[in-house]
């Protein structure tokens, strides 16, 4: 937020601005010598086209619940704005999971990338414990493994950081 205001002299109001702000967001970050973004897009944005145009390396799929059935129809219309994302993505990371992640795939790129706890994935997380302190789990590639600690805790916390990892190895940053 602080950023935006500083960028753009106003606060931010949505988790995905709108376009013409996204747009100006992104150049002014730019012009400073920024070159690479990590952004969250809404089924909202999505859905409304604030991030039309837009390419991304990698597009993250964590779940879908029944959040935002304010906005959406149903769970099949909040699926099909979720997965929109993936027609401008390289790669898309998802959690094999999460049952809607097969819907979500439709249109995505080739590159695919899951990431769980159950089934087969590119990234795994094993040795889990999770308390009121946080998590801690060894995440496990076919590579490599690392030990992940995060004050924040929810079986959520495990499922986020390991869609951000999965994200990060296939940008060739290692665990």
């Amino acid at each position: 937020t602080d950023l935006i205001r500083y960028l753009l002299g106003e606060d931010a109001v949505r988790t995905t601005p709108d376009a013409w702000q996204l747009h100006k967001l992104l150049r002014a970050m730019a012009d400073e010598g920024c070159t690479h973004v990590v952004m969250e897009v809404s089924s909202h944005a999505l859905a409304l086209d604030r991030v039309y145009g837009l390419h991304f390396a990698v597009g993250v799929f964590t779940n879908l619940t029944q959040d935002h059935l304010d906005f959406h129809d149903d769970m099949a219309d909040y699926c099909a704005a979720k997965a929109q994302l993936f027609a401008q993505c390289d790669a898309a990371v998802y959690n094999a999971d999460d049952p809607w992640h097969k819907q979500i795939l439709r249109i995505a790129p080739f590159t695919r990338l899951p990431y769980g706890l159950c089934g087969p994935a590119t990234l795994q997380a094993q040795n889990i414990l999770v308390n009121a302190q946080g998590i801690a789990y060894t995440a496990v590639t076919e590579e490599e493994t690392a030990e992940i600690n995060i004050p924040i805790p929810g079986i959520f916390t495990v499922y986020n950081t390991l869609a951000a990892l999965c994200a990060c190895e296939h940008l060739g940053i290692s665990l």
